[in-house]
């Protein structure tokens, strides 16, 4: 890893169009071997983008971006997960 790389990976950074496109391949990837559909893969890939979004208001740097990216990642999986699992009557709307 040479020390340009190192320094973007993890720098302290704000997710923004550019950062979306350098981590778009690894969190489709981390989606897709944890959902069986596409169609969800590509939901949820926008629920983390949007959440991201909403953190973005925040201001504060992320210093290790992936790591961040996973962990936002992870909670939109346990929501999807919790969601799903829930009986119709517990289900809200």
């Amino acid at each position: 890893m040479t020390a340009s790389t190192r320094s973007q990976t993890h720098g302290s950074v704000f997710f923004d169009a550019a950062s979306f496109a350098t981590y778009e391949h690894l969190l489709h990837r981390y989606l897709t071997r944890r959902l069986r559909l596409p169609q969800d893969v590509e939901d949820l890939t926008h629920d983390v983008y949007v959440r991201l979004l909403q953190y973005q208001y925040q201001s504060v740097p992320i210093s290790f971006p992936r790591a961040y990216l996973y962990g936002v990642a992870s909670h939109v999986l346990a929501d999807y997960w919790t969601r799903g699992l829930l009986p119709v009557w517990l289900t809200p709307g």
